[in-house]
């Protein structure tokens, strides 16, 4: 969850193959609609294959802190209350 409220649902996807965009797509769709039911402003990114391993190294060099504490507190309670 964003400081704003905003809850991300977030896709790590391997092979970008030609059904992608329909699913971006239905995912954004997904977001919208679940934000107009629930109250609560949801939001979807693809994080593609290369972006993940560009994170790994940069948590890997210590440039960021706190990841796994983030982590762990969404498992514990997603809708961050």
């Amino acid at each position: 969850m964003l400081n704003d409220g905003t809850h991300l649902v977030l896709e790590a996807k391997g092979l970008v193959d030609v059904d992608v965009p329909r699913k971006d797509a239905r995912a954004q769709r997904w977001a919208s609609e679940a934000s107009a039911a629930t109250g609560i402003k949801w939001r979807y990114f693809r994080i593609d294959e290369e972006l993940v391993a560009i994170m790994d190294q940069t948590i890997a060099r210590g440039e960021v802190t706190g990841v796994d504490e983030a982590i762990r507190r969404f498992r514990e309670d997603p809708r961050g209350r």
